[in-house]
């Protein structure tokens, strides 16, 4: 029989920095993924072997998931990437912005490479 004393463990809060490196956060750029199986891929890429590898096998598993349709920038039709500088501190960076024009072109080269239609025969052709 049991004395009624429970003993429990102190939570480890310390991780290792191998350990960070794999729990750390993965950024998902603009689109729709498979939940599921981005969950399989990246938990597959914290386990592997050889650390080095873990951003180019994370890198491969968002670009196969991504279904959005980007552009040779990269970047989702219709947006660019800009300069900006804040006068005020002095810093610089970049920020991804809507060009209605750039959206307007990339909506004709869709139609361009799009098939075209099927020919409607009517009754008595």
């Amino acid at each position: 029989m049991s004395d009624g004393n429970l003993t429990v463990e102190p939570v480890a809060t310390d991780r290792t920095e191998l350990q960070a490196a794999r729990a750390a956060p993965v950024s998902l750029p603009a689109g729709s993924f498979d939940a599921a199986e981005l969950d399989k891929l990246l938990g597959d890429s914290a386990k592997a072997k050889n650390d080095k590898a873990r951003p180019a096998l994370v890198g491969e598993a968002v670009e196969k998931l991504n279904e959005i349709v980007t552009s040779s920038s990269g970047l989702q039709a219709g947006y660019k990437r800009v300069e900006f500088t804040d006068e005020a501190t002095g810093i610089t960076e970049y920020r991804t912005v809507y060009d209605p024009g750039l959206a307007e072109q990339a909506a004709d080269e869709a139609d361009a490479e799009a098939p075209a239609p099927a020919r409607r025969t009517t009754k008595g052709e």
